[in-house]
């Protein structure tokens, strides 16, 4: 009885499935897909798609050039395919195919795009919930540094909470 050899990949993924749920969630993909619409012999991911994977460079890389992002996504394959739910292409990314995006929506009205990413429901829905989290952890972690004021008799200050400037050195 042969064994077959058990082949591990293993895939840096970083920010990524973060950045690629907020998108999911803030509905970036069909929104622009709306905008952008479809051409019949366009194959592999959609225009919305393909704006969700290069957003997601841009913001994960810090960097905003086209050339990168193809070698950028052939090597997170595996994460990106178990996100779009489809098998990618070798040149999926590559910068022929994000500049006919780019030159797609150069052209778009982009006062209705914007409309529709910013007004939507799910936008407002994520940014609540991004705040909240946010204010709860800072709340959650704040220290005080006030004076605290007594109004019960003797002295107006506690001895709790003087700033330490005041403080007499010992």
């Amino acid at each position: 009885m042969e064994t077959q050899p058990v082949i591990v990949q293993q895939e840096r993924i970083d920010d990524v499935p973060l950045l690629l749920g907020f998108m999911r969630r803030m509905k970036i993909a069909e929104i622009v897909d709306k905008h952008l619409g479809e051409h019949h012999l366009h194959k592999g991911l959609s225009k919305g798609n393909l704006v969700l994977g290069w957003l997601t460079y841009i913001l994960s890389e810090s960097d905003h050039r086209k050339s990168a992002v193809q070698k950028w996504a052939n090597g997170l394959e595996q994460t990106l395919e178990s996100f779009f739910g489809t098998p990618l292409r070798p040149h999926e990314f590559s910068d022929d195919r994000l500049g006919i995006v780019l030159t797609h929506l150069a052209a778009v009205d982009w006062d209705a795009l914007e409309s529709d990413l910013f007004y939507s429901n799910s936008v407002r829905r994520v940014i609540c919930q991004v705040k909240i989290g946010i204010v709860v952890r800072i709340v959650g972690k704040r220290t005080t540094t006030a004076k605290r004021q007594s109004r019960g008799r003797g002295s107006s200050r506690s001895a709790v909470g003087h700033p330490r400037l005041a403080r007499t050195p010992s």
